[in-house]
């Protein structure tokens, strides 16, 4: 299995991602070897991390971080 990050580019009326060369010899494949591609969904951090509200402005938590953090 290999993983890497590519560019959508557009292939004639179709849009594409070109393999790197790298990863075309590790795999060993040729043309008409078929591959898995799996497009990853855009995370919702605040699913991730759970939503964060605060009355205070981002300036101001980041001077209050760097002040408890001194």
């Amino acid at each position: 299995m290999a993983e890497f990050e590519a560019k959508v580019r557009r292939i004639g009326t179709s849009l594409g991602v070109l393999i790197p060369h790298q990863v075309v010899s590790e795999l060993g494949a040729r043309p008409g070897t078929r591959v898995r591609v799996v497009i990853p969904a855009q995370v919702d951090w605040s699913e991730v991390f759970g939503k964060f509200s605060s009355r205070k402005t981002t300036q101001e938590l980041i001077r209050a971080a760097r002040t408890d953090r001194d």
